[in-house]
């Protein structure tokens, strides 16, 4: 079995030592270890360290769709804690490495979206500049206002953070090696 490890960013806890940030991923390391190391008792920590320092549930607002990569990355980590509180480390295993690959699914669809919104906006940009270097100024203007619907509706995907995905984007997703029962082992990825 691969046990996946779901962290954050390196390069974002430098600084940050004081903050819920470092704190969670010192917490989802601790869950990393325990669940590698099968300690249950120490994943059953971690895990109520890290649901600790998620705000209330009537603080966070519901934006979530099925579809949401997030909304699956969020019903594995509830199936997570059930199967910890239940003391299945098998279940539990499962579970996280469930979470990991979700994990990673979500990064990975978030890079994309974000890809083809900077290519929108890049495009927009340039057929602003061809517009006004052929002085068409309507249509500049036209275009200008394209851009900054594409503008809000990417402020609206990417740079709006509900209180409960505030530190979102310094999440990333490495599946550490971690060697199974047919001695293959998982790949490092950014």
């Amino acid at each position: 079995m691969s046990i996946s490890k779901i962290g954050l960013d390196p390069s974002v806890s430098q600084g940050t030592k004081s903050s819920t940030l470092y704190k969670a991923q010192q917490d989802f390391n601790a869950l990393f270890q325990a669940m590698t190391n099968n300690d249950i008792s120490g994943a059953q920590q971690a895990y109520a360290a890290i649901q600790q320092l998620q705000p209330s549930a009537s603080n966070t607002q519901a934006s979530a769709t099925q579809s949401d990569p997030l909304t699956t990355v969020k019903s594995d980590w509830t199936s997570l804690g059930q199967a910890l509180q239940s003391g299945s480390l098998t279940s539990a295993q499962q579970a996280f490495t469930q979470l990991g690959q979700d994990a990673l699914a979500a990064q990975q669809a978030r890079h994309q979206q974000v890809i083809a919104s900077t290519s929108a906006l890049r495009n927009d940009v340039q057929s602003i500049n061809e517009a006004l270097k052929s002085g068409d100024t309507t249509s500049a203007q036209k275009l200008l206002a394209q851009l900054e619907q594409n503008l809000q509706n990417s402020r609206a995907s990417f740079g709006h953070h509900h209180p409960h995905t505030a530190d979102q984007s310094a999440v990333s997703t490495s599946t550490t090696s971690a060697t199974t029962s047919t001695g293959t082992t998982g790949s490092t990825t950014a």
